[in-house]
């Protein structure tokens, strides 16, 4: 029970998960939590069906829909069938449905900027390209899922179909100049640090919010030898 006072005080519940092919890779999906109503929104189900379904019923939460934050398969695994088990919508952006031609029962779209209401929360929708066509992340009251547009150590590749590394400067220009030092931060996948540090934290250690100028960023986020980070926490 401990677990459940815990979690429902929370906006945005963390849960980690572990991709199964034994890569030590872990996947960060979230639960957008409203604590007055119980509703909630899932982002990027992947992977675990009954563990992200064991906490929505430990906690009698009301599912309402599930946020993409792109189309690549370790953050959709399981959207579906999250939509299917509870008949509730998926949200992903438009650009990103439209170019991968991601088009599904209970598909929904959304542009930029548009305002997805959960009970009492507002869902900030930012659509952040570069990683894919339509990349998004989703701002809720001071916090901002990220998916792999922005790690807190890095950022998204740029070499699938669909990316773009001056678009992906460009994002993160977005998200450098929108938030504020105490927003918290939740990416797709962790390097080192948890999710949930302050954009300030992120700023100071992330070389990727260094750059000035798109030419140097580009060169840099495109360069041919990249040690690989396997620290997953």
């Amino acid at each position: 029970m401990y677990i459940q006072e815990v979690y429902i005080a929370e906006q945005v519940k963390i849960i980690t998960i572990r991709v199964t092919n034994n890569s030590g890779m872990i996947n960060y999906c979230y639960l957008i939590v409203d604590i007055v109503t119980k509703y909630c929104c899932l982002v990027d189900p992947a992977w675990d069906l009954k563990k992200i379904k064991d906490l929505i019923l430990l906690n009698n939460l009301i599912p309402k829909g599930v946020l993409l934050t792109h189309a690549h398969h370790d953050h959709v695994d399981l959207a579906f069938d999250f939509g299917t088990l509870y008949n509730i919508p998926i949200w992903i952006s438009k650009d990103e449905a439209y170019y991968y031609n991601f088009y599904r029962d209970n598909l929904q779209t959304f542009k930029d900027n548009q305002k997805i209401y959960l009970g009492n929360l507002l869902v900030e929708t930012w659509v952040t390209p570069g990683h894919t066509k339509g990349s998004s992340c989703f701002y809720i009251n001071g916090h901002l899922i990220t998916g792999d547009t922005l790690f807190v150590e890095g950022c998204g590749e740029c070499k699938s179909d669909g990316a773009n590394v001056n678009e992906l400067y460009e994002s993160l220009k977005r998200i450098r100049e929108s938030c504020s030092d105490e927003t918290l931060i939740y990416p797709g996948h962790s390097f080192g640090e948890k999710p949930g540090v302050t954009f300030k934290y992120v700023k100071e250690n992330n070389i990727y919010l260094q750059f000035k100028d798109v030419i140097s960023f580009s060169k840099f986020r495109m360069r041919k030898q990249q040690v690989g980070l396997l620290n997953f926490k």
